[in-house]
């Protein structure tokens, strides 16, 4: 559980603000066609739809206050103060959805020498609870029963965010990126639900999601699930280029060049240990990506002379002005003519670095 204190007020008793940040917000939708849901079975507005009507404002209100409190935590900040709360029915495409904003100031807190404040007794959240029993049973599913991936599962895993159920949205995505099931299950509804397994892990503890997800790259042994969890690193910021380094200098070309293609995505906000080891990477990058194909000298046909050729890997001799390999279409490289190279990200790693220190030096 969280050490931030958020409140709505401007300042806290007892402490003084040492620091502001610049202010943070969230957002967070849940529950595609929640409303329809709910008002075709409101036997009684009153009774027990409306407790799950106010689960499911508990629920926004939580995974909103959760994700500030994180993004605040990252930036250096022990509070957020200043507290407000926006809702929202958001309506798309026959579908209903219920959106929370919430939004505050970040500050850096120190207690006041005659600080005797004391917070309330904590309390203990019956939602929460039930949610948390409810997890357990869903993970307790054996791999391969039917209704493991069901909606309702599903629908938890996204609802509470849990991180035990990180190992489960894997397991979802490599379900799904699996042609024989997506075959089976239909590609337009095996793809809905690969967007829902990857949304989880934009709500889940930073830390916990990149330790999974490069993790995870090990054991990968198909192209569509690398592609996946590497969208995710990319579309949720989860880059962390200490770990894309251990994956450039991985043996195992394929998870050296995924390494290579996540530098190609930005981040929202770079630290000086980012550029540190981003500069380390434009120094590896040549190392690591030598060519793998042979440059020798040939005799011409009819002729004395020689002309400079090069051998793929592959075994086919190439001409020097032949850029990919007449049979396996690859370069002296190893690249193909649709995949990023390595002269590019060195480039472009370069004037991020030098943006970066132009604004240092601002």
């Amino acid at each position: 559980m969280r050490s931030l204190i958020i409140t709505t007020t401007n300042s806290l008793e007892g402490y003084t603000i040492v620091k502001y940040f610049n202010p943070v917000s969230s957002n967070v939708v849940i529950g595609t066609n929640i409303f329809s849901d709910l008002a075709a079975s409101f036997t009684d507005f009153f009774g027990g739809r409306s407790g799950v009507y106010e689960k499911k404002l508990q629920q926004l209100y939580k995974l909103a206050t959760d994700k500030l409190a994180k993004d605040a935590e990252m930036i250096g900040a022990n509070a957020v103060v200043g507290l407000k709360i926006d809702m929202d029915e958001v309506n798309g495409k026959g579908s209903q959805m219920f959106m929370v904003t919430a939004y505050g100031t970040p500050v850096k807190l120190k207690a006041d020498d005659n600080n005797t404040s004391v917070f309330a007794e904590k309390v203990y959240d019956g939602y929460y609870i039930s949610n948390k029993i409810q997890a357990k049973k869903i993970l307790a599913i054996p791999q391969g029963a039917f209704q493991r991936f069901s909606k309702a599962n599903i629908d938890v895993m996204l609802e509470t965010k849990f991180t035990e159920f990180v190992n489960y949205a894997l397991d979802g995505i490599k379900h799904y990126t699996d042609i024989n099931n997506r075959t089976e299950k239909g590609f337009a509804e095996s793809d809905a639900l690969l967007a829902q397994f990857k949304s989880y892990f934009g709500y889940i503890d930073a830390d916990t999601a990149q330790d999974v997800l490069y993790g995870t790259m090990q054991t990968a042994n198909t192209e569509d699930y690398f592609k996946v969890i590497m969208d995710i690193i990319a579309d949720y910021s989860l880059l962390n280029y200490d770990k894309i380094k251990e994956l450039i200098e991985r043996e195992d070309i394929s998870e050296a060049k995924f390494g290579l293609r996540l530098m190609t995505a930005n981040k929202s906000y770079y630290t000086d240990n980012d550029l540190q080891t981003m500069e380390q990477i434009m120094a590896l990058i040549p190392q690591r990506f030598k060519p793998t194909g042979e440059v020798s000298m040939k005799k011409k046909l009819l002729s004395s002379s020689e002309k400079e050729v090069w051998t793929c890997k592959c075994g086919k001799v190439n001409d020097m002005d032949a850029k990919y390999c007449g049979s396996c279409h690859n370069d002296i490289y190893g690249f193909q003519e649709n995949e990023i190279k390595p002269a590019d990200v060195v480039s472009m790693i370069g004037l991020r670095l030098e943006i970066a220190k132009e604004i240092a030096g601002a």
